[in-house]
């Protein structure tokens, strides 16, 4: 059954926009949250340096 399923999205057009859709979907999700971590990290004194740590490694993989 997991294997009729899997063959039909995979060859389906509604299957890829699905499939796009929703990695675009958890994608911003993903962003938002990494921003949001950021935010509350800059705002603890002991936590500042963290912030920069992962500003940096979010950067590079934005650029890379």
């Amino acid at each position: 059954m997991i294997v009729i399923a899997t063959n039909m999205l995979r060859d389906n057009k509604f299957g890829m926009l699905f499939r796009v859709c929703s990695s675009a979907v958890l994608s911003i999700f993903d962003a938002v949250t990494d921003i949001y971590v950021v935010i509350q990290y800059r705002q603890s004194a002991e936590l500042y340096g963290r912030a920069n740590a992962l500003m940096a490694m979010l950067a590079t993989n934005i650029t890379i």
